[in-house]
């Protein structure tokens, strides 16, 4: 019978720690494309908090998503407040919200516009600008003769918290939301998400896509402390 030799043996022995902590580290329900785990997960392994999932996303009337509502400066979107009571209509409502961005638009055929989308996440590298390094999955994609929808969550590398972002395309118009769901801030995560695929985007033919800047989001960036420079060159930081 063949044995191991003793070194052979004793390296075994060494990887053993190392494989039970990455078997702790990688729950079942940990992304595919995340990135791989490091030695500061190995050795502080920290509970994974996912936060719960909205009840109220999807696409809305008009082609918008929901609005940012909770009054944190962690989430964008591109579908403003809507008031039902005509009474409102045309009311002065104030400066607009800093959370409230433009949203991209196409001149191409739907089926064109949604391929993109799907090329842009597909593309999209987990740990790009710090952050997503644990991956990212698209749990909707639905499309109709008239519009589409995508829905993608994206995963933090060290505490396992989810983002939810979503696009809706009808009539040229493609809104976007990206938000965390724990916390008040976010350190500029949603920003260099949002930057990504507005960059990504508005580089391909018949696109429009303006990227997240500090004028009109001055309190985001001051309170996240995100600079304008980190914010708009979105680069792969592993």
């Amino acid at each position: 019978p063949r044995h191991s030799s003793p070194s052979r043996r004793a390296l075994l022995q060494n990887l053993a720690p190392a494989l039970a902590g990455l078997a702790g580290v990688l729950p079942a329900s940990a992304f595919e494309n995340r990135l791989p785990v490091d030695e500061v997960e190995l050795k502080y392994k920290t509970p994974r908090t996912k936060g719960p999932k909205p009840t109220d996303l999807g696409p809305r009337a008009g082609g918008l998503l929901k609005p940012c509502t909770d009054g944190k400066p962690h989430c964008f979107s591109t579908s403003p407040v809507t008031f039902d009571d005509s009474d409102l209509y045309e009311a002065d409502s104030g400066p607009a919200e800093e959370w409230l961005v433009s949203p991209f638009t196409f001149q191409k055929p739907l089926a064109e516009a949604v391929a993109d989308v799907r090329a842009a996440i597909a593309a999209y590298p987990p740990g790009q600008s710090g952050i997503d390094g644990g991956g990212f999955s698209t749990v909707s994609d639905k499309v109709s003769e008239t519009g589409a929808y995508i829905y993608v969550q994206f995963e933090s590398r060290r505490k396992g918290y989810i983002d939810d972002m979503e696009f809706n395309l009808a009539k040229g118009v493609c809104h976007v939301r990206t938000s965390s769901r724990l916390g008040y801030t976010d350190s500029g995560v949603n920003a260099k998400r949002f930057n990504w695929f507005a960059l990504r985007l508005g580089s391909r033919p018949g696109w429009t896509a303006a990227p997240i800047g500090a004028k009109g989001h001055a309190e985001y960036f001051s309170v996240n402390g995100l600079s304008e420079q980190e914010a708009l060159n979105p680069k792969a930081k592993l």
